[in-house]
């Protein structure tokens, strides 16, 4: 039938290989890090694609074209995948993040505040981004 030890670590999400309790508290902080990781990478990403569809409106509505045809889209989009990529691989586990509460099955990724964030930054981004499209050579100095 095979011991409990065994049945337990065959049901079990983390299994410790020592009994040290300083190697429960790295996988949880290495884990929760984890997932500040992935809600980082996903306002940012969230963020930057708002921004650029509102910013291709705004152009299609005032300019009667897009401001960035396919070739600048594909290029915006694979900078931001490696940017946030990297951000999400590199990014060290903060001491805080140990303090924070567990994740349970029903808890949002992005909450409330994180949503406020995307809006207010997605809004300022359309700002500055309307007005380099909209009056930009006559900001810059260039001939039409």
């Amino acid at each position: 039938m095979g011991s409990g030890k065994s049945v337990a670590r065959n049901k079990a999400s983390m299994v410790l290989l020592d009994s040290n309790f300083d190697s429960c508290v790295k996988a949880i902080l290495r884990g929760r890090n984890i997932y500040a990781n992935i809600k980082r990478f996903l306002q940012f990403q969230i963020t930057v694609n708002f921004s650029i569809l509102v910013c291709i409106l705004i152009g299609v509505f005032v300019m009667t074209e897009s401001p960035f045809n396919a070739v600048m889209l594909i290029w915006i989009n694979l900078v931001m995948d490696v940017l946030g990529a990297l951000a999400l691989a590199t990014a060290a586990p903060l001491p805080s993040v140990i303090h924070e509460p567990a994740i349970t099955e029903g808890t949002d990724i992005l909450s409330k505040v994180v949503w406020r964030q995307i809006y207010g930054i997605t809004i300022w981004n359309i700002i500055v981004m309307s007005i380099i499209t909209i009056f930009g050579r006559s900001i810059f100095g260039l001939d039409y």
